[in-house]
């Protein structure tokens, strides 16, 4: 969805200009993305690589981010490349990224 679908839309309109971007109570103002505040609820952020015609809703709070203990940030021991005279190590990490709640994210297709 283009900014100037999101800028024309009623609830957005409707509010001064300085009530429509996220302000530095926003966990996503604080860590640098821009965007617009929904009805004080919802944070509406353009992402220049999403398809044209969609939109995404995406309810962080049902979203975990989980580490294998046993390959968090775990350092491999040292190599030695056959045909350098340096060592290697690989950095190794195993995680998932997991929704608890599908059922709560949604999107919207053949927008124009």
């Amino acid at each position: 969805m283009t900014l100037r679908r999101i800028n024309s839309c009623h609830k957005v309109t409707e509010r001064q200009p300085q009530q429509r971007f996220l302000d530095g109570k926003s966990a996503l103002a604080n860590v640098g993305f821009s965007g617009i505040n929904f009805n004080g609820h919802a944070d509406m952020i353009v992402d220049n690589h999403c398809p044209n015609g969609y939109m995404y809703f995406i309810n962080t709070d049902y979203w975990q981010f989980v580490i294998n203990s046993n390959r968090n940030f775990y350092w491999t021991a040292e190599k030695t490349p056959t045909d350098q005279d340096a060592w290697v190590r690989q950095l190794i990490l195993m995680a998932n990224l997991i929704c608890t709640q599908p059922r709560v994210q949604g999107v919207l297709t053949g927008l124009t």
